[in-house]
């Protein structure tokens, strides 16, 4: 790749990190993940420009021929001479003066990394824990690189000092000095690039941020820190690759640290570099593979020229080509000669073989995409001297304006076995490789009236059909393996959708099942109630049977007692009227015993459902009865031992 097309493509997509950065990331408070976005975004633009994707383009093949009849001149093997001219290239000046801004920001960035370390190696430190701390004298602002902590003791309290060491720790503990050195290194190879200075500061301020964020959750005060902050602007000067307490964007920093949380859901929008990455790949980094097919037979012969009918013999596969998979292939066409006028030109494309008879075009097309008359046929064989390609480069640039470079290799006899050539001019770039190690067969370099410059070669015929054969193969086993996919994948439909049905069925049966005993649980729960509601009915009968039986109605006023023996028990039912009451009151009196009640509640229903009751029968202590019903229900009949 060229460097200044490196550079463009760097520039490129350092431009996309942070257009997404600036404008979607910087006001959310995810530092740290925003800390390895931006050092990914220097990564990416550096190594992506070389991730390259191959795009395959088949065309037709159609043989040519031309009505003019030009002598060709023999040539031989070329050499590696690119040409020089006269005049300097502008690309060169341009590329000369970015290599010099690059050796002047690397220099630059040795330097101030040596006036750091002489500071914080020169100077007496102490060493706490993982850090170094360097008291200087002089009025310097606390900075830190890497494990070192360098400060004036004498220029802050004693508080404030405690939380610009705090901060300083922070930068240290996360290894942020890595990021500044990472980010001049940027600066150095991407000097021109004003973009780059613009990321630099975005990720010196996104330190600070991170550092102040690990800070406030550490010191006693957040509201003492931020005042740090303010009180600590101050005008010296610290050494450039350092991680300074003061900053000149206090108020930003100041804002962060207020700021509230951002929602983890806001890390999606780092995602959208993905597929500006791929826009880019596709855009810049593409490769396109010219796979050139024929079409339909011809025939012509070669008049007034050196070149043998029996180099071009051949025939062209009339049947279409099948769509061939999707990999990298090559085809080239073969040509019957039988007429009387008309020269074919045939194009191909590159065949990479081992090391017997490899023909070649790489990376870039050498031949064009619509027919073409030759006009100049310029002849290369194995024994073709280095003089002889000298003539011919000579005569290609002075006739036809086409810059033709060459890499050559020689066998014992001086013969060649290995041949790149690359031209360029007329809107026409292309390089073409030819490998053979009992040296290389004859080949022609052909331009056309429009000055477009292609190849052709008697191997190119041969390989024709066989790359077609090849190609329809592939596309016969690749139809193939699509009809067995597609089998398979049938079957495995119809085998997980009867395996879906059959656990359906299962789990229907399953919940039925659960149903029918829940059903049953139930059923024999509500026997059970209905037995203990039975059973309560019955003991609730019998003891309202033995209430009657036990008490009797005194005087026809309906006041119950009861009466066993040595003592007598007054009965309160929930029925009793107060009128009852009172008289029950009246009738124990008369035995000598003090009856009294107060806070009646009575139900819808008149039924008692809360009574205090107060009774004291002669010198017997008082008896204190509070009867209480939940949810307005009845009470039970009492029975109070006098």
């Amino acid at each position: 790749m060229e460097p200044l097309l490196y550079l463009a493509k760097s520039a490129l997509l350092l431009v996309i990190f942070f257009g997404i950065y600036h404008f979607l990331l910087r006001r959310d408070t995810h530092f740290t993940a925003h800390r390895w976005f931006l050092t990914g975004g220097i990564v990416a633009s550096l190594t992506v420009p070389f991730i390259a994707l191959t795009r395959i383009v088949y065309k037709e093949v159609i043989p040519l021929s031309e009505t003019t009849s030009e002598t060709i001149i023999p040539t031989q093997t070329i050499a590696t001479v690119i040409e020089s001219n006269a005049s300097i290239p502008w690309t060169t000046v341009v590329l000369g003066i970015y290599l010099a801004g690059v050796t002047f920001f690397l220099l630059r960035l040795v330097w101030r990394l040596t006036i750091v370390l002489r500071m914080v190696t020169q100077q007496p430190s102490v060493r706490k824990s993982a850090y170094r701390y360097v008291q200087v004298t002089e009025p310097i602002r606390p900075f830190s690189f890497f494990h070192y902590i360098v400060y004036n003791p004498t220029q802050h309290p004693e508080v404030e000092l405690q939380m610009i060491l705090q901060h300083e720790r922070a930068h240290a503990r996360q290894w942020h000095s890595l990021d500044v050195v990472f980010a001049h290194l940027l600066i150095a190879i991407q000097w021109c690039n004003p973009f780059a200075w613009w990321y630099k500061k975005d990720m010196e301020e996104n330190l600070e941020f991170l550092a102040d964020h690990t800070t406030a959750q550490d010191v006693p005060s957040k509201k003492d820190y931020q005042l740090a902050l303010l009180r600590i602007s101050s005008p010296e000067a610290t050494p450039v690759l350092t991680t300074p307490f003061y900053q000149s964007f206090i108020k930003k920093r100041i804002i962060m640290l207020n700021k509230e949380h951002s929602k983890k859901s806001n890390l999606w929008k780092m995602s959208w570099v993905l597929p500006l990455i791929a826009v880019f790949l596709w855009s810049f980094n593409v490769k396109e593979e010219v796979v050139y097919q024929p079409t339909q037979k011809t025939s012509t012969t070669y008049p007034n020229t050196n070149i043998p009918s029996e180099a071009v013999t051949g025939t062209i596969v009339s049947e279409p080509l099948a769509t061939p998979p999707m990999v990298a292939s090559t085809s080239t066409t073969s040509t019957e000669v039988t007429s009387e006028t008309e020269d074919p030109i045939e194009t191909g494309l590159s065949e990479e073989r081992d090391n017997s008879n490899n023909l070649s075009l790489d990376n870039q097309r050498s031949v064009t995409s619509t027919p073409v008359l030759a006009k100049e046929r310029y002849l290369i064989t194995k024994n073709t001297t280095d003089a002889e390609l000298d003539d011919i480069k000579a005569d290609i640039k002075k006739t036809h304006n086409i810059d033709l470079s060459y890499e050559v290799q020689r066998n014992s006899q001086g013969e060649i076995y290995s041949l790149r050539i690359q031209h360029r001019g007329n809107g026409n770039n292309g390089n073409f490789h030819v490998n053979d190690d009992e040296g290389i067969s004859d080949f022609y370099f052909l331009i056309d009236d429009e000055g477009r410059s292609s190849f052709w070669s008697e191997g190119m015929e041969e390989r024709t059909q066989e790359l077609a054969l090849r190609a329809q193969e592939r596309a016969k086993r690749l139809e193939e393996r699509m009809v067995e996919r597609e089998e398979r994948m049938k079957r495995r439909f119809d085998e997980r959708k009867e395996e879906r049905l059959a656990l359906m069925e299962e789990r229907r049966g399953n919940r039925l099942t659960e149903k029918r005993e829940e059903l049953a649980e139930r059923r024999e729960e509500l026997a059970e109630r209905r037995e203990e509601l039975a059973l309560r009915r019955a003991e609730l009968n019998e003891r309202r049977s033995r209430t009657n039986r036990s008490f009797g109605l005194h005087d026809n006023e309906n006041v119950f007692f009861e009466s066993n023996g040595d003592s007598d028990a007054v009965v309160i039912t929930k029925d009793m009227s107060d009128a009852q009451l009172e008289e029950l009151k009246r009738s124990l009196k008369a035995r000598d015993v003090v009856f009294s009640y107060k806070r009646v509640k009575r139900n819808e229903r008149n039924e008692i459902t809360s009574l205090k009751i107060e009774l004291k029968k002669g010198d017997r202590a008082k008896t204190v009865t509070t009867i209480d019903s939940d949810d307005g229900n009845p009470i039970e009949t009492v029975f109070i031992a006098m």
